[in-house]
């Protein structure tokens, strides 16, 4: 647009007129960003109206000292030992020391739980001590040694009948080919025992004292039992403790089961805090937030969150608590950061703010006293102890990442009423080379073997009916009966029962989870929703390089009620 001979140009809302045809340009911008007030004394009515001569508020925060008192953790092991009993530790990181589990912790035969693959991996690295360079030569005594183990340990121990396709033909492959290594190993371990002929014994004896290292250094686990995992709770249960320069604080986890234990992992079940720490002082900083209303007049303020327009109900108070905070308070909280070492109990005993007037503000420590009266008490990102808070802050020596594989192991805890059991669904089971399979696959594959190699010849369609006292359910569902506890006649535990198969034999869980002797679950651990545990491989790097892997469980919220269509007292 142009009038009287000049071009006017528009950029965003307002006009202006270029520099060449207006000397007076840059006086005008540096008018217009002075944002002069013409009437100072309106603008003194309207704070006076909001309220903002009252000075209710403090000054900013411009310096804040404080002291602490911190403690490293040192020792861990069980909640049901004594503080001595503790085994020392150094910046350890929990998940695996807690975690990791024997595969061999429940069973009566460990063997069977021991995978073909390790098995003949074992198995081959005992051939390579025993004939590193002489393969093929017949006359070699190394080489007819190594035949006479691998006549001996056959794999014969091997189950068949529990095997899926994969797995058996996978046996059949490496059987006596291959020397079954994991058998070797647990006669060595349980000294010999008499399997290994002597005189082939006495002649190799520094190979066999050599593998057995060698298996225990990466195997070891096999023979380690785990002393966490609390079968009738379904969780790990564990203890962490500082013992040094007269502290003796002890931390308690009894109910870790999410995999990443942090600080509201645990309470505090004992505190002696003696060590005294130096003053420090530092500089706040204000609390920011995405949406967060500016104080400024010119800075633009994040559009991409209005917490104005939340739609909140009126019993929404969580919502309804976060706008306020949002909207009238954002400005006047601040962030302190203080150092704490890896694995460390921080308590602060001093806090004293000094503001922009030269102020001192002694901060005291919100109310924490009973936790059950909630509205005198303040315990966000404080230990709990007991039914009461306590004043420490925990900074767990965790991974930042861990790697985890698909379930090789998952078995659902339902109710099922109408049969009054609890059942426990094997839905995910390592086949015989470790690898997940399905349970109920596994189950419709041995029924399949045991059809065709029965010789009996199918009844007759007009037969006459038989009675039958008890249906038959899937062999990877595993009921719990509801029995009293202890004789008492209001407590309830859920017991691991036994059905037997068509041939009168128990039918025995095949996954770790259930293979515990006299399995007992308390009642409130399964609830109408169901329960799901898991097994799955971690692997995580520590802070010093090295690299840990394990195997761990998950508790997870079941699926609700099913039935197994458990019949007793029929004709078929």
């Amino acid at each position: 647009m142009s009038g009287n001979g000049i071009e006017l140009k528009w950029r965003r809302l307002e006009p202006f007129k270029p520099k060449d045809t207006d000397p007076e340009y840059s006086h005008h911008i540096e008018k217009s960003l002075r944002a002069e007030i013409r009437d100072p004394l309106w603008m003194l009515g309207r704070q006076w109206q909001f309220g903002e001569f009252k000075a209710d508020n403090a000054g900013t925060p411009a310096e804040v000292s404080y002291k602490i008192q911190t403690a490293p953790i040192t020792h861990y092991g069980s909640i049901d030992d004594k503080i001595q009993d503790f085994k020392n530790i150094n910046n350890f990181p929990p998940e695996y020391y807690v975690e990791q589990e024997s595969e061999s912790d429940y069973s009566s035969k460990p063997l069977d739980l021991i995978d073909l693959k390790r098995r003949v991996e074992m198995g081959l690295e005992l051939e390579s001590l025993l004939n590193p360079n002489s393969e093929g030569d017949e006359n070699n005594q190394n080489v007819t040694d190594i035949k006479e183990l691998q006549r001996i340990f056959s794999f014969a121990s091997v189950d068949i009948d529990e095997l899926d396709s994969a797995s058996l033909y996978f046996l059949n492959s490496v059987k006596n080919r291959v020397i079954d290594g994991g058998e070797i190993f647990l006669k060595l371990q349980n000294g010999n025992g008499g399997e290994i002929p002597q005189a082939l014994f006495n002649r190799h004896r520094e190979i066999f004292n050599e593998f057995y290292k060698w298996a225990q250094k990466n195997y070891g686990a096999l023979q380690q039992r785990s002393l966490y995992w609390r079968d009738n709770q379904l969780e790990y249960q564990f203890a962490l403790a500082s013992k040094k320069n007269g502290d003796e604080i002890v931390l308690q986890a009894d109910e870790y089961y999410e995999g990443d234990p942090d600080w509201y992992s645990f309470i505090v079940k004992s505190s002696i805090l003696e060590s005294q720490g130096a003053v420090k002082t530092s500089i706040p900083t204000p609390c920011e937030f995405p949406g967060m209303p500016n104080s400024r007049w010119w800075e633009c303020e994040e559009n991409k969150i209005d917490f104005g327009n939340l739609a909140v109900g009126e019993d929404d108070i969580a919502k309804l608590l976060l706008m306020e905070f949002a909207l009238l308070h954002s400005n006047d909280w601040f962030i302190l950061p203080i150092e704490m070492a890896f694995g460390t109990l921080c308590r602060i005993t001093k806090l004293d703010v000094t503001d922009v007037f030269g102020d001192i503000t002694t901060v005291k420590e919100a109310p924490s006293g009973d936790l059950k009266n909630w509205a005198n008490s303040w315990s966000m990102f404080k230990l709990a102890a007991g039914a009461k808070s306590s004043s420490l802050f925990f900074l767990p020596p965790t991974f930042a990442h861990v790697e985890e594989s698909e379930s090789i192991e998952k078995v659902t805890f339902l109710r099922d009423e109408m049969a009054n059991l609890v059942w426990a669904v094997e839905q995910t089971l390592p086949n015989g080379i470790g690898e997940a399979t399905s349970g109920y696959e596994l189950y419709r594959e041995k029924l399949a073997r045991r059809q065709n190699n029965d010789k009996r010849k199918a009844a007759n369609s007009d037969s006459i009916p038989e009675y039958k006292l008890m249906s038959t359910v899937p062999h990877n569902w595993i009921p719990f009966i509801p029995m009293h506890k202890d004789e008492n006649q209001r407590e309830i535990i859920f017991s691991k029962g036994y059905i037997e198969d068509e041939d009168g034999q128990e039918i025995k869980p095949r996954g770790m989870i259930l293979s515990a002797n006299n399995l007992q679950i308390n009642e409130e651990e399964i609830t109408r929703s169901g329960l799901t545990i898991t097994r799955t491989y971690q692997r995580a790097r520590w802070i010093d390089g090295k690299t840990y892997q394990w195997i761990g469980r998950r508790k997870r919220p079941g699926r609700g009620e099913g039935a197994s269509g458990l019949r007793f007292d029929y004709l078929e």
